[in-house]
C-alpha cells in the first residue's frame, strides 16, 4: 500500500491536544515496513500514545495507522524548522 505520511500527519494535527506531529517508517527485524508517528502535546494538554492511536484508528484504515505513536516533549528540527526524521528514526 502506498501511504502518504503526509495525511497521517494531518489527522494527528486535527486532535485538540497535539501541537506538533511527524510519521516515519522504519523496518523490524523481519525487513516489514511500518510507520511510528511522533506528537508533541500542547502546554497543558495530555494525549496517550494509546488514545492517540486509537483516535487514529477511528478516522484512518488500519494499514495507515502507525504501529507505534510516542509522546515526546518536542520534536527535532533540521537548520531549516522542519520535522528531523532522521533524527526521529533513530529513537
Amino acid at each position: 500500500f502506498r501511504v502518504d505520511i503526509r495525511e497521517i500527519e494531518s489527522a494527528l494535527l486535527e486532535m485538540e491536544e497535539v501541537a506538533e506531529a511527524a510519521c516515519v517508517p522504519w523496518r523490524d527485524e523481519a525487513t516489514e515496513q511500518h510507520l511510528s508517528a511522533f506528537i508533541v502535546c500542547r502546554p497543558g494538554s495530555h494525549l496517550s500514545s494509546r488514545a492517540a492511536r486509537a483516535r487514529l484508528l477511528a478516522r484512518l484504515p488500519e494499514w495507515k495507522t502507525p504501529a507505534h505513536v510516542h509522546v515526546i516533549d518536542d520534536l527535532p528540527t533540521t537548520l531549516t524548522g522542519k520535522p528531523d526524521r532522521r533524527a526521529l528514526e533513530s529513537r
